[in-house]
């Protein structure tokens, strides 16, 4: 949440910076108001979590290797696990992906409103 605030606040100063022009717009506030908040400290300790289920330990390895990390390193590790892949390159095209056909609507409530 935090990031996405300051995101949103980089890329306000960044627009009024360049409000008569048509030019490309930068968020160069970005990494230096985020490395300078609070949520920085936590984001470096939690790095090491999602690579270590893509490396050679494996599910297993991984959790293990998440629970030490969290609760007695701390992120104070000197090495950083790198991604196996670019998020990017995860991603398939809506064509290339099986349709999901849901079910029509039958126009009645089945559940209670107050409750839900």
């Amino acid at each position: 949440m935090r990031s996405g605030m300051l995101a949103a606040q980089a890329a306000w100063n960044a627009l009024q910076e360049n409000k008569d022009s048509d030019s490309t717009v930068f968020l160069y506030d970005y990494e230096d108001s985020l490395r300078e908040s609070t949520i920085w400290k936590e984001l470096h300790e939690v790095r090491n979590m999602r690579p270590s289920f893509h490396s050679p330990l494996g599910l297993y390895g991984g959790i293990a290797y998440s629970g030490l990390e969290a609760y007695l390193f701390r992120g104070k590790t000197p090495w950083t696990l790198q991604h196996k892949g670019k998020d990017h390159e995860a991603i398939k095209h809506a064509d290339q992906m099986p349709k999901i056909e849901y079910p029509k609507n039958d126009g009645e409530i089945s559940f209670d409103i107050l409750t839900s």
